[in-house]
């Protein structure tokens, strides 16, 4: 068992509680890009989402929802589970600052998915920021535009540019 068992229950925990049943596996994972952004970067979620939304057009058709983002916690504390508990009632994918990402989905391979197009995003943005300003990403409408063409409804309030 992980040392992120509670928090791993709190997230089977809130997606029974709203009514999502269907995501059973959660995966918990050290993705070097991600954690390398929280040390690099102020983040939010919303911060955090359009950077990866902007870096790869995967991100808003894999994470429409974004990817939520949780301050530093005691890996394993009730504090995080809690919190971790929160944001999985409406997200599959969360970044814990300093530590890690984990992704629930129907299976391992849903989540698994869900961490390495965010982790691929973050190492596009580090490979490109290591060059110089990065000068080129996706718009909003770029984004909107893939948005509707695969048929997903990402969150309003990432896309519209609202923290």
């Amino acid at each position: 068992p992980t040392s992120e068992l509670l928090p791993h229950l709190r997230i089977h925990d809130a997606r029974i509680r709203t009514n999502q049943h269907g995501d059973r596996a959660i995966l918990h994972t050290h993705s070097t890009n991600l954690i390398a952004l929280t040390y690099a970067l102020p983040l939010t979620t919303h911060d955090l989402t359009r950077l990866l939304w902007e870096m790869h057009t995967e991100c808003i058709i894999v994470f429409p929802m974004g990817c939520a983002f949780l301050d530093w916690r005691l890996p394993g504390s009730e504090e995080q589970a809690r919190a971790t508990g929160k944001v999985f009632e409406k997200r599959t994918l969360a970044v814990w600052e300093r530590h890690g990402a984990v992704a629930i989905g129907p299976d391992f391979k849903t989540a698994f998915g869900l961490i390495e197009t965010a982790e691929k995003a973050a190492e596009i943005y580090l490979r490109a920021a290591a060059l110089g300003p990065i000068s080129q990403r996706l718009n909003t409408a770029q984004l909107t535009a893939l948005a509707e063409k695969f048929g997903v409804e990402p969150d309003p309030k990432i896309l519209g540019g609202t923290g």
